[in-house]
């Protein structure tokens, strides 16, 4: 005689998690660009490259990989960078492009968790850039990251 056991495994997504919409309910706006995405957070990454399946996406891991990237190859509608990361910070990304690339520097979202320190809300406060705050929706990213694209095609 043995002893039974039974484990239910509750499925969920890792922190931070984008909580989606189902993309047929909505009108989804144009798309179309080519998209940089800096996280240190591989699922963020994943589920972000997810989302904007009809852009092209290149994906940096940390803010010295978005550096060498950039530094070869500027051709990019939109930046989409965490605030926090280890290392290179995404404000000290934001501040790299301000003198390295002006152009990219206003074409960058912030993507954020919520947690500031003094410094990283006094940082967002002085800059004209938006955020994305996590947990993020589907819609909003799309409309957030078209509205930016359409925003740079019409200049």
């Amino acid at each position: 005689m043995g002893t039974v056991f039974t484990v239910r495994l509750v499925r969920h997504s890792p922190k931070d998690v984008i909580v989606t919409e189902e993309p047929a309910a909505m009108d989804e706006p144009q798309r179309s660009g080519r998209v940089l995405i800096v996280d240190d957070e591989y699922h963020i990454r994943a589920i972000l490259v997810d989302m904007l399946d009809a852009f092209e996406v290149v994906e940096a891991a940390n803010g010295q990989e978005a550096q060498e990237i950039l530094a070869d190859d500027q051709r990019f509608d939109l930046v989409l960078c965490d605030v926090m990361m280890p290392g290179i910070s995404g404000m000290a990304l934001h501040q790299w492009l301000e003198q390295e690339h002006p152009s990219l520097a206003g074409r960058l979202i912030f993507i954020t968790g919520g947690a500031f320190t003094p410094k990283v809300r006094e940082y967002l406060a002085t800059v004209q850039n938006p955020s994305l705050e996590k947990p993020f929706r589907l819609r909003q990213v799309l409309e957030m990251v078209s509205s930016m694209i359409q925003q740079t095609d019409d200049l």
